[in-house]
């Protein structure tokens, strides 16, 4: 439920491919999926340009929720993100 109100409170939602995309059904804000792995038709992100959008976006005030698949603190790369913002 936590992390409902924290979707319908954000102005911007960074997802990974593994996020489920039904839970973007409760966010109205602008969505932006951040690939690691390029597929095709996908742009590649390596994790620094990922922590820049973090920061920027959170630097124009807005409200930012990085929604991750899993444990982000276990193989997604979340103790880098904290780091870095």
């Amino acid at each position: 439920l936590r992390g409902r109100e924290c979707l319908q409170m954000a102005d911007l939602v960074l997802y990974d491919g593994l996020a489920n995309p039904q839970l973007l059904e409760h966010t109205r804000a602008t969505t932006e999926r951040t690939a690691r792995v390029g597929g095709p038709g996908s742009r590649h992100l390596d994790q620094s340009e990922i922590n820049q959008r973090l920061i920027a976006a959170a630097k124009e005030g807005k409200t930012v929720v990085r929604l991750k698949g899993g444990d982000p603190f276990i193989f997604g790369r979340g103790s880098e993100e904290a780091v870095a913002l």
